[in-house]
């Protein structure tokens, strides 16, 4: 995955054409920590997608 590849004209193209949904991976360094409206029992969610729980 790329972030080169998270243009809407090249996902429509990749649809249209292919019938292929085209997926671009998250970039961490953009996100921030979720520590607001989580499920009871978690602390927070990291930029990388690691769960902390209250434990």
């Amino acid at each position: 995955y790329d972030s080169a590849c998270d243009s809407q004209p090249l996902k429509d193209k990749f649809r249209d054409q292919l019938g292929i949904a085209l997926k671009a991976s998250l970039n961490p360094r953009r996100k921030k920590t979720v520590t607001e409206n989580l499920p009871k029992g978690m602390k927070k969610l990291t930029a990388y997608g690691n769960l902390v729980c209250n434990a």
